[in-house]
């Protein structure tokens, strides 16, 4: 029995002692085995923790318009419905939102145009415009064309240094629209007046370079009758449709019918009023011409007043609507910021290196350039004679805030 105890302490001192030398053995020993990672390991950790600190990525929406027109500086206005603080046209046009509407100008083709808008973590300023627009809470005016306002109503039109309309009203169920409550709102490319009510909000609005006022009414309670009141000035002859045209000069009384589109014009200019549903149209001459047309809301509506040189011909392609447009799916693109690779000379070599997972004792240099010439550099160190520089180059996507792209390699060299 007593040998038996012997034993068994024995072996429990062997187990111990042989249980510090594995303590010892993990501690002074393993790390003289560690084994190095390869440069080519190396590289591709590095240029995995690299782009994470130089790529980002631009959100980029589509919006197609289909017009029935083509035309320089064509307005647009088209419902914006997202919430983003901060975003630009792709070509970085100028534009104006108002009301959860984009306003802005283009080049129009008859058919499809395709517009971008982006939107990045980086904040957009507007270019300056240089359209010809002077907006006022009393009147706006553009080029050859200017129209009048009396608390946000229209009240006259100027075209051509002519007067074409007089005295305009607007009547909600038979009664005179309530102005009291209204605003104006204007940039270097718009001039806009707005009417609240309990029961109607009214907006006009007058885009530079375009002769002509697009109007919306938005309906909160309904259904109600719209009715355009106003007197017209200077013109011979008038065209609907080819049921309802001819000359006024040379009549007395008046006429009535249902259309959306009617056309006063002379031998040098024109007033069309545009509607986009069937409108009671009136028109009465006797010695002087007056203009009234009543439209039944039960939702939102929109007309359109619009000046212009020539026949009645010249405004037929504007029948609303004139143009329709659809917003797409939104999307993004990647690429490497420019930004973001200057950011890098502000940081600390060794933290940087670390970053990379490179080790201490490793040199780092960092080259992008594109096909003509090198456009960042990043080199705190010269490789020696004798120093082994291993290189990794890979091609990618320069990226701007407007999604403009520019191809471009990286290289990533340690020693």
């Amino acid at each position: 029995m007593k040998k038996r105890g012997v034993s068994q302490v024995d072996w429990a001192i062997s187990l111990g002692i042989f249980l510090i030398y594995l303590v010892w053995f993990f501690i002074f020993v393993r790390p003289q085995f560690v084994v190095e990672e390869s440069p080519a390991q190396l590289l591709e950790n590095a240029k995995e923790n690299l782009l994470k600190q130089i790529e980002w990525e631009v959100e980029k929406r589509p919006l197609f318009v289909f017009s029935n027109i083509t035309r320089e500086k064509g307005g647009l206005i088209v419902d914006f419905p997202y919430s983003i603080s901060s975003f630009a046209f792709s070509d970085n046009r100028y534009f104006t939102v108002d009301k959860r509407k984009l306003f802005f100008l283009s080049n129009l083709t008859k058919g499809m145009n395709l517009f971008w808008t982006v939107n990045s973590s980086k904040n957009y300023s507007l270019p300056s415009a240089t359209e010809e627009l002077t907006a006022t809470k009393s009147y706006t005016t553009t080029k050859n064309f200017r129209a009048d306002f009396d608390s946000g109503l229209l009240n006259k039109i100027y075209f051509n240094d002519e007067s074409r309309l007089n005295d305009f009203e607007l009547y909600i169920n038979d009664v005179a629209i309530d102005r009291t409550n209204n605003s104006f709102v204007n940039s270097s490319i718009l001039g806009g007046y707005n009417i609240y009510t309990d029961g109607v909000e009214h907006k006009c609005y007058i885009l530079a370079e375009n002769s002509k006022i697009y109007c919306f009414a938005d309906i909160k309670k309904g259904p109600y009758d719209m009715t355009l009141k106003a007197d017209l000035d200077g013109f011979s002859d008038y065209y609907s449709s080819n049921l309802y045209f001819g000359s006024i000069s040379n009549s007395t009384g008046c006429e009535s019918f249902t259309g959306r589109y009617i056309d006063f014009y002379n031998s040098n200019d024109g007033l069309s009023f545009i509607f986009d549903r069937d409108a009671d149209i009136e028109f009465c001459y006797n010695g002087g011409l007056s203009f009234n047309a009543t439209l039944s809301l039960d939702g939102n509506a929109s007309y359109m007043i619009l000046a212009h040189n020539g026949s009645y011909s010249k405004t037929l392609d504007y029948k609303l609507p004139y143009y329709v447009y659809n917003w797409g799916i939104k999307g993004g693109v990647k690429g490497v910021d420019k930004d973001k690779l200057n950011e890098l000379n502000n940081k600390d070599y060794v933290d940087l290196k670390k970053e990379l997972q490179l080790p201490i004792d490793k040199e780092l240099a960092i080259i992008v350039s594109n096909s003509t010439e090198k456009i960042f550099e990043y080199k705190k160190a010269e490789p020696g004679l004798e120093d082994n520089v291993f290189v990794q180059s890979f091609d990618s996507w320069c990226l701007d805030k407007y999604s403009n792209k520019e191809k471009c390699k990286v290289s990533i060299r340690i020693w």
